[in-house]
């Protein structure tokens, strides 16, 4: 759980992989992005007992798929998904019956998490 003490120790030691003192010259070292991409805490949030986030989404029966889709990119990168993008997550879902919704949001919330546009941004 990131909300109990542990969880929130272990926000601040990711955190503290990606501080950058002079943003305008922020670029991700080969170790944050394989610790973005692989490590512990970033695997976490791509699963409803780790991601706050994506359990309040998953347990909202009132919002469509393109609307769950649509809040997680809101999320992440600050923006709402383009046509594109959302027909892409859609063909995605319908080509993977075999995955749940968690699985499939968890993806998305991890490649957003690792996207050019995430890392630029934020």
């Amino acid at each position: 759980d990131v909300g109990n003490v542990s969880g929130r120790s272990q926000r601040r030691e990711f955190a503290a992989q990606f501080y950058v003192e002079r943003t305008h010259t922020a670029e991700r070292s080969i170790s944050q992005a394989l610790t973005l991409m692989n490590g512990s805490f970033a695997n976490e949030l791509t699963t409803r007992q780790g991601n706050p986030l994506l359990a309040s989404v998953l347990s909202s029966p009132f919002m469509s798929f393109t609307e769950q889709v649509d809040t997680i990119f809101i999320a992440v990168l600050s923006r709402h998904a383009r046509e594109p993008e959302a027909y892409v997550v859609q063909r995605t879902f319908e080509a993977h019956p075999e995955k749940t919704l968690e699985q499939h949001l968890g993806n998305l919330f991890w490649v957003l998490v690792n996207s050019s546009e995430f890392n630029t941004n934020h």
